[in-house]
């Protein structure tokens, strides 16, 4: 998220695709921050495939209503 804050979304998108995904399988907030940056780059479809993800991972109420919210917004 730094790295799209200072450069933008698609930067931030390729910096993420360094990770391997196979180890933020489970990670909710990798999905959320996928789905952030997907959604700043006109990505919509994949945006709300990332949100759909990270909103099934979501273990807290307050994270899922937001995450709803945001893909609700695209």
């Amino acid at each position: 998220m730094a790295v799209a804050e200072l450069h933008g979304p698609i930067e931030g998108l390729d910096a993420l695709a360094e990770i391997d995904p196979a180890s933020l399988e489970n990670y909710q907030p990798y999905y959320a921050a996928r789905a952030d940056l997907l959604a700043r780059a006109g990505c919509r479809d994949e945006a709300v495939a990332a949100y759909d993800r990270a909103i099934e991972l979501a273990t807290n109420t307050i994270e899922r209503d937001f995450l709803v919210r945001q893909r609700a917004a695209l």
